[in-house]
């Protein structure tokens, strides 16, 4: 027998329907619920009747007014999902997204941080500053630039993911980045710089000082909140992890962020070793590797040597008379 399903009336129920029958992620389930919190904001939309063509048009040029293009295509994007699962359960008869498309980004090159920048942000953790356990902070920085993490997988780390060839010289050590954290939601392990090794071998050794020997079996690999005295003892949350990048930035006067680091990483490897792009792919996760080739930025020598191959006409390389003479 067929399912029925209840019709739903306002964008509110249709997201709390769509949350529950889907089940996305925790990361979806906010994108979902911001994109009603707006459309009911900023175009006074409530019910599904409301919507149309001229209306989510007036939406568009108001997300534009204030925020970037890529910001209302995301809104786009999340939109969609909610409006099909209208349309397939018959909450929506026409798609009134159908013609209100998303807006062409220019193609740019990724953001990163620069060498010099990025020794001056290591440099500044190194000294006592406003930031607390800078210690703690330097391993979170130093993981996020040599394994070009997500804020979201750094988040959901767990002490189980880590792990470490002690026998080895110098010492060989992997993350497990999990699925559920994942942007794909396919899982996969990242090789580990040997001084990432250590600096994660000594927060393993506080961790377990700090909390027990227990939690390292499932807890999380980051989390400040066990070594400030009188804090609660949750995991650490992403606005924490947010609040450090601001601080950073703050402090040394370049923008640091954690996606920027993720870009620093995959711009500097796609430079310097071109032909792995598809070890560089499955490093950074990538599905579609049109992805991962966003990285790869020819400089103007090696363009230059491309050319030793092209065969250029002997005349081609003589002036003419006649140009010589005007």
């Amino acid at each position: 027998m067929e399912t029925q399903y209840r019709k739903v009336m306002t964008l509110e129920q249709l997201a709390d329907r769509y949350v529950r029958y889907r089940r996305p992620s925790p990361e979806m389930q906010y994108q979902v619920r911001l994109v009603v919190r707006l459309l009911r904001r900023d175009v006074k939309v409530t019910g599904l009747d409301d919507l149309n063509p001229d209306v989510l048009l007036d939406w568009r040029d108001k997300v534009l007014d204030r925020a970037s293009i890529s910001t209302w295509n995301n809104y786009r994007r999340h939109l969609r999902v909610l409006l099909n699962h209208g349309l397939a359960k018959g909450d929506i008869e026409v798609d009134p997204l159908a013609d209100v498309t998303s807006v062409p980004v220019a193609q740019q090159r990724k953001k990163t941080v620069e060498t010099g920048d990025l020794e001056q942000a290591f440099a500044f953790l190194d000294r006592p500053s406003v930031i607390a356990l800078p210690w703690f902070w330097k391993t979170v920085l130093s993981v996020f630039y040599t394994t070009a993490l997500r804020r979201k997988q750094a988040i959901g780390l767990r002490w189980s993911d880590f792990r470490v060839d002690t026998r080895s010289m110098p010492l060989q050590g992997t993350l497990r980045l999990r699925a559920e954290t994942s942007k794909t939601r396919r899982e996969w392990e990242v090789p580990l710089e040997p001084e990432v090794v250590q600096l994660l071998l000594v927060l393993r050794k506080k961790t377990g000082e700090a909390a027990g020997t227990s939690y390292l079996e499932g807890g999380q690999i980051f989390n400040c909140n066990l070594f400030i005295r009188g804090a609660e003892k949750r995991d650490m949350s992403r606005w924490q992890l947010d609040r450090f990048f601001k601080l950073l930035t703050k402090n040394v006067g370049v923008r640091v962020s954690a996606h920027r680091m993720r870009h620093t990483f995959a711009t500097q490897v796609a430079e310097s070793a071109p032909t792995n792009i598809k070890v560089l792919q499955q490093f950074l996760g990538h599905t579609d590797i049109r992805t991962t080739l966003a990285y790869v930025h020819p400089d103007i020598s090696q363009m230059r040597t491309l050319l030793t191959g092209l065969h250029v006409p002997t005349p081609m390389l003589r002036l003419s008379p006649t140009l010589l003479s005007r």
